[in-house]
């Protein structure tokens, strides 16, 4: 017979991952960039280990920013202790909803 007072003191590890895969992420400061990662940041405080999945940051000029166009194709690092994975995507220079799709289906191949 089992103890169930032993069961209930026990300490598990109950630490809960949360993957975020969003096409934008900090640094971009505006709209779903900046939604994204205040909730990855917010989820982060409250003891969740939190990681995203998302592409390097274009918007809202539509093209890939300086400090990241030359990295690797796949490039992870830290932002608030939040580990980003990130993706070189196809950026359409003509905005439309073909192109739109054509950017997220891409990661997918």
């Amino acid at each position: 017979m089992f103890n169930k007072l032993y069961f209930c003191k026990k300490k598990l590890n109950t630490k809960k991952t949360i993957t975020i895969f969003t096409g934008n992420y900090a640094p971009e400061d505006t709209a779903i960039g900046l939604y994204t990662s205040q909730f990855a940041t917010f989820l982060s405080n409250k003891g969740y280990d939190v990681s995203v999945i998302t592409g390097f940051p274009y918007y809202p000029k539509w093209k890939i920013t300086e400090t990241y166009k030359d990295k690797n194709t796949y490039f992870t690092e830290i932002i608030d202790g939040i580990t980003v994975f990130r993706y070189k995507q196809f950026v359409p220079k003509k905005v439309t909803f073909k192109n739109g799709l054509n950017k997220f289906t891409k990661i997918l191949i």
